[in-house]
């Protein structure tokens, strides 16, 4: 009898014992809606095109997006993910190992970050209204201010 009731409390337990507080209480997607200011436009996420608006199911790992109109050039950004601190903090006082089972799970899984919202584009303009990420410079050695003797 004993052996009945520990076998489906177990089973019903151990994702939370060896999940993490992210990935249990947010997902590893988010619902973003793109949209474009002209009409007639598509963005291509995740592997996949669609037609604006749309409202799609984004993983949380994505941060970029394709966006393309018949008249204009198509415009590739990169946004910033909001990183959800609490989260962090939760996985260090709730998971196995101090929050080591908790961060490995929700870092490489991304559950973590929150996507924004709602992604616009306007072609005209080349605004958006998502928060893009810093370009990445590169510095070579050449780029360094010469020290004079």
């Amino acid at each position: 009898m004993f052996k009945h009731i520990v076998s489906p409390i177990a089973a019903l337990s151990l994702p939370f014992t060896l999940g993490s507080c992210a990935l249990i209480f947010q997902g590893t997607s988010d619902e973003v809606g793109f949209t474009s200011s002209q009409a007639g436009a598509s963005v291509h996420v995740d592997g996949e095109t669609h037609s604006l608006p749309a409202t799609l199911e984004v993983s949380k790992k994505t941060t970029s997006a394709t966006f393309s109109h018949p008249k204009y050039q198509s415009r590739s950004i990169e946004w910033k993910r909001d990183f959800q601190q609490s989260f962090f903090i939760l996985d260090f006082l709730f998971t196995p190992g101090y929050g080591l089972v908790g961060w490995i799970t929700d870092g490489s899984t991304g559950a973590w970050y929150a996507q924004p919202r709602v992604i616009n584009y306007d072609f005209q303009t080349g605004q958006t209204n998502a928060p893009l990420a810093k370009p990445k410079t590169e510095s070579s050695s050449s780029d360094k201010p010469r020290r004079r003797h």
